[in-house]
């Protein structure tokens, strides 16, 4: 197994009890497997296997492997960041805490990140770690974008701060839904380009991210054919990145049914040029909120 190729989801369930389950992927073109799910995580004590243990969000790092999820309403420090290393398997050792509660505050609004669902994904080429939740506008005081950088130490064991980014669609702010998701292409020319989902609608950024971008960022609305999805494009939970087919991977939910469908699209023009169903990618049952993406370092 390469730590820094493999794909990883995170299904968030209520029964038969609250709780929140870590996944391998298998998105390999070739293999008859493709799209099948391997449980990795619920043998850990120290992981995501008890009871209110819940997440929505996980980031795999590129240099490392290590896969980073926010547990966001445990029993107690709901909102921390913490860090799964799969090269360790599911024991004991493999979980860590990098922060107690996260959050991030513009004037008079506060958001701590187990207020609402939270994804996560890394820039690969500046190795920053980000955050997408729901946009938070309030009248009369400053509003939350939705969009954060999470501040890593050099060894990625802690969280130093947390930073607000804007997103503009023209000239309007970007809002980002309750289950929007995030992603960042990993290497060639599009290298640290942002995807954004939001409902059922993807979006892309008009240059790659800078190391510390400051914002706001310029965002572009790709356009995807109801055709592709059965006849409607249902609402998209998360977006992910697999650099060996240079392709995205999009998770559509529909109650507690989650579909993974390939995407592939012109790189100059952002254009969707084909949608394909992975073979064994139809999660009946299981609500995948987010995955990693796959690199190639």
């Amino acid at each position: 197994v390469y730590p820094d190729r493999t794909i990883f989801g995170i299904q968030r369930f209520t029964t038969p009890s609250s709780r929140s389950e870590i996944y391998l992927i298998n998105t390999n073109t070739t293999l008859v497997g493709n799209g099948t799910l391997t449980l990795i995580s619920n043998a850990s004590p120290n992981g995501l296997s008890s009871d209110n243990d819940l997440s929505t969000s996980l980031a795999k790092r590129p240099s490392d492997g290590r896969v980073y999820y926010i547990d966001d309403q445990g029993a107690t420090a709901a909102g921390r960041l913490r860090i799964f290393d799969p090269r360790q398997g599911p024991g004991n050792g493999a979980f860590s805490t990098a922060s107690g509660t996260l959050s991030v505050s513009d004037g008079g609004n506060t958001y701590s990140f187990n207020d609402f669902p939270a994804r996560l994904e890394f820039n690969t080429p500046t190795g920053e770690l980000y955050a997408a939740a729901g946009y938070r506008p309030i009248d009369g005081q400053p509003t939350l974008s939705g969009f954060y950088r999470i501040n890593l130490s050099v060894n990625g064991n802690s969280v130093t701060s947390v930073s607000e980014i804007q997103l503009r669609v023209g000239s309007n702010d970007l809002e980002i839904s309750n289950n929007g998701d995030l992603a960042f292409v990993p290497s060639g020319t599009n290298a640290g380009r942002l995807f954004i989902t939001s409902g059922n609608r993807l979006y892309v950024s008009s240059a790659a991210l800078a190391s510390g971008e400051a914002g706001p960022i310029a965002m572009t609305e790709i356009t995807l054919n109801p055709a592709d999805f059965g006849g409607s494009v249902p609402p998209i939970p998360n977006v992910s990145f697999d650099a060996t087919t240079d392709t995205i991977l999009l998770t559509t939910l529909s109650g507690s049914d989650a579909r993974m469908y390939r995407v592939a699209y012109n790189p100059t023009t952002f254009a969707v040029t084909s949608v394909t169903p992975l073979t064994n990618g139809n999660y009946a049952g299981r609500s995948i909120v987010d995955t990693t993406s796959g690199h190639t370092n």
